[in-house]
């Protein structure tokens, strides 16, 4: 998929600006990105899930790109090529006591990580559960899934839906650890490296991405 730069910077812009006009919590920061993530997510598969191999490149290529044209033609909203500057980093808070200071870049990295193991161990535990070993199979072989009685469109949709969702979690935090969102946050190459990221750590296991988001930035 080439469209998940446009639920990484959607998600993005979203959670730059609702922290500058509401006191919001980082965790309700943190979890309205991947929700908004996961909104956007299933919208394009709606559009796309009905498409495979090239055709399905080319569409979600088109769709990041219509997201990018956006971002740039809404200056008001997303600041244009600009940039969107003065973003607030939330801290992490529960009824007006302060939790946790995020605003030291130690904490703020711990914070990260704590988001990075949590969305580890939902994706390990879904790999294990009766819907990843539905999806397992229909990746292993589609006309079987299919003939057993799957639906492919449905499983398709929850598998995009759940990717926006994790995307939206990194958009988000992604904001607040610039405390800027530029406008190459939905481009081309934003998308790129995401598919990269996955290539180069392995599709098939839960660690390959991780792996592989820690090799592209290494390098």
């Amino acid at each position: 998929s080439f469209g998940h730069s446009v639920f990484f910077g959607g998600t993005a812009y979203v959670c730059a600006v609702l922290p500058t006009k509401y006191q919001l919590p980082a965790p309700v920061v943190t979890l309205l990105g991947g929700f908004v993530g996961l909104a956007v997510a299933t919208l394009f598969s709606l559009l796309s899930i009905r498409t495979k191999g090239i055709y399905f490149v080319m569409l979600t290529l088109t769709l990041g790109q219509v997201g990018y044209f956006l971002a740039l033609a809404l200056p008001s909203l997303t600041g244009g090529e600009n940039g969107l500057s003065g973003v607030v980093r939330p801290d992490v808070t529960f009824l007006d006591w302060k939790l946790a200071d995020l605003q030291a870049p130690g904490a703020f990295l711990a914070y990260c990580a704590l988001a990075l193991l949590v969305s580890f161990a939902f994706v390990e535990r879904l790999s294990r559960s009766p819907l990843g070993s539905v999806l397992n199979a229909i990746r292993m072989n589609e006309k079987r899934s299919e003939a057993l009685g799957y639906s492919l469109g449905g499983y398709r949709l929850v598998a995009f839906a759940l990717s926006g969702f994790i995307t939206g979690i990194a958009g988000s935090l992604y904001a607040s650890f610039l405390r800027f969102v530029p406008l190459n946050v939905v481009d081309i190459e934003t998308a790129e490296e995401l598919v990269i990221m996955a290539i180069i750590g392995g599709l098939r296991t839960t660690m390959g991405p991780v792996i592989g988001a820690t090799s592209a930035r290494n390098s």
